[in-house]
């Protein structure tokens, strides 16, 4: 009896040896994450990007002097209601931004045929609506399609690009200014799962293309007044202080305007991105650029141009490499005082 007893005890420690086995094989293989598809949203009604910035113009008839978010008073939103027959509204766009290189922050651009849209979330987001890098060759890029639910989701305006996010926010900042936001992120992961789905594989295609004349520089907003010195990296990071750079480059060799069509654009990299401390191009350099097309300005009166690029990845800034500057150049051109913040 003692000697079956034994047997048994061996036979079941085994048993949950196999047990605990099987499903350490089950985690590390999962089932393959969900592909949504049209289908998975037939009981909402699809609206297009351009359809969801009606809803705020309908609402404050211009972007123009919404901007300014320095108080509630101007601080302009819409919160998305539902169909007039009591849908929930949904938009599908293709993944047109990649945090992976730290230059995205929180946020997920999609485009469909009529516009696009920042969508606010958190980090990590190239794990799970990615979006790959560009094809020269073929003028595409891989990325994904994606379905957001933005009935209960807020429309507002900051710096008079427009976003989508949870409700409306308001803090401090560093040097004690009341700050104030349209909307904010949507950071709960279950929250996210609810709202924003990842679907197919697609692609983008090239669009227009920006080139030449820089005059770079790193700019300091957590002080008054705001501080800029001149800089020849793409964005300021050195011994814990991350500034954004703004490199300006010219379409069409006009102006500053607030057209699309030519003038003056800024590309803004983050001190926190990968590549912050690159060099930038030399001046009068000529290359194309595959960047997210935005606003950030009060309004169309002021005198400087309203747009700016975000870059995704280094190389979507496609320049000779002899034309980008040297260690040695940049040191040689970098005044002292520029490293004084």
């Amino acid at each position: 009896m003692t000697i079956m007893k034994k047997i048994f005890q061996l036979c079941a420690v085994l048993a949950v040896m196999f047990a605990v086995t099987g499903c350490y094989n089950d985690f590390d293989a999962p089932k393959p994450a969900k592909v949504y598809t049209d289908e998975d949203f037939a009981g909402m009604k699809h609206i297009s990007i351009a359809d969801v910035k009606q809803m705020f113009l309908d609402e404050h008839k211009s972007l123009g002097g919404t901007g300014s978010n320095s108080s509630w008073g101007d601080t302009k939103y819409v919160q998305i209601g539902q169909s007039p027959d009591g849908l929930d509204y949904y938009i599908k766009g293709k993944v047109q931004s990649s945090d992976e290189e730290g230059n995205v922050y929180k946020s997920l651009y999609l485009v469909d045929d009529s516009g696009a849209i920042e969508v606010k979330l958190t980090t990590g987001l190239y794990f799970t609506y990615p979006m790959g890098r560009f094809d020269k060759a073929t003028g595409t890029i891989p990325s994904n399609w994606v379905y957001v639910k933005v009935s209960g989701l807020y429309i507002g305006n900051y710096r008079m690009m427009l976003s989508l996010g949870e409700g409306p926010t308001d803090s401090y900042n560093k040097v004690g200014e009341h700050k104030f936001y349209a909307n904010s992120n949507i950071e709960d992961p279950t929250e996210i799962r609810k709202r924003v789905f990842l679907g197919g594989e697609t692609q983008l295609e090239l669009g227009r293309t920006v080139g030449s004349n820089i005059y770079p520089a790193w700019m300091y907003t957590d002080i008054r007044p705001v501080m800029n010195k001149v800089w020849y990296r793409w964005a300021f990071s050195n011994a814990g202080t991350n500034l954004y750079g703004s490199v300006l480059f010219t379409y069409d060799s006009t102006l500053p305007s607030t057209t699309n069509k030519k003038g003056v654009y800024t590309v803004r990299t983050s001190g926190y991105s990968r590549f912050a401390q690159y060099p930038v191009v030399r001046d009068g350099a000529k290359g194309d650029i595959m960047a997210i097309f935005g606003i950030y300005s009060k309004d169309w009166t002021y005198n400087y141009g309203a747009y700016q690029c975000t870059v995704n990845y280094f190389d979507d800034i496609m320049f000779d490499e002899d034309v980008f500057l040297t260690e040695a150049e940049v040191e040689q051109l970098t005044p002292a005082d520029s490293w004084v913040t």
